[in-house]
């Protein structure tokens, strides 16, 4: 099937509750992020009804989750949406309102432990592509439509490039995205508040 690409360059984001530069961590300290919100480059393919002046909201929220056999991570999850983005009451971002919402969930993955009463940070630094059930740190995206993911970013080991963590506090997670998959391509930096975390008990 031939494939419609979109390219949106230079567009600027303008996300809600959020812009660049000073915030304050948990403890009061200032925190600096030098990434500003902008769509340096995206390409969505089969999706032409997109452009980047759509995409005027980003919220992040910490959460986790086990497995069989008893291993478990945290994440820190970063949505960017074309609609207001509305946080669930028992988890993370609700899905879009209608069929013309789209949601991009970058999802940064943390160490994975097997032991009972240890949940390893998520920490500032580089993150390579990589499934969810890697024992590795790793990043994965997936791209929201109808309340279903889209094939976009859907193989783990076929996406190419990198994502960066490059602050982050109890309230506040700055960085960039640079990843392509088959002719998909996510490029921007971000600096978004924490809404909340889901997983506050275990990282006691």
């Amino acid at each position: 099937m031939k494939k419609i690409m979109l390219i949106l360059l230079a567009g600027s984001f303008i996300f809600t509750s959020c812009g660049g530069g000073d915030d304050k961590d948990g403890d009061g300290k200032s925190m600096s992020c030098s990434e500003k919100n902008e769509a340096k480059a995206i390409v969505l393919t089969e999706h032409p009804e997109l452009s980047a002046d759509q995409f005027t909201h980003a919220k992040a929220w910490r959460a986790g989750w086990s497995m069989s056999g008893g291993k478990h991570r945290l994440n820190v999850y970063v949505a960017f949406s074309n609609q207001e983005i509305e946080m669930s009451s028992y988890g993370g971002a609700n899905p879009p309102k209608d069929d013309n919402g789209y949601q991009i969930h970058v999802s940064f993955n943390g160490p994975m432990s097997d032991k009972e009463d240890e949940y390893p940070e998520v920490e500032a630094g580089k993150f390579e592509p990589g499934s969810s059930f890697s024992d590795n740190p790793c990043v994965a995206i997936v791209i929201y439509n109808k309340g279903m993911g889209l094939n976009a970013f859907n193989v783990p080991d076929a996406i190419e490039g990198t994502a960066e963590i490059t602050n982050l506090s109890e309230n506040h997670v700055c960085g960039h995205v640079n990843l392509t998959h088959e002719g998909n391509n996510i490029h921007l930096t971000f600096s978004a508040p924490i809404e909340k975390d889901l997983f506050a008990d275990q990282r006691k």
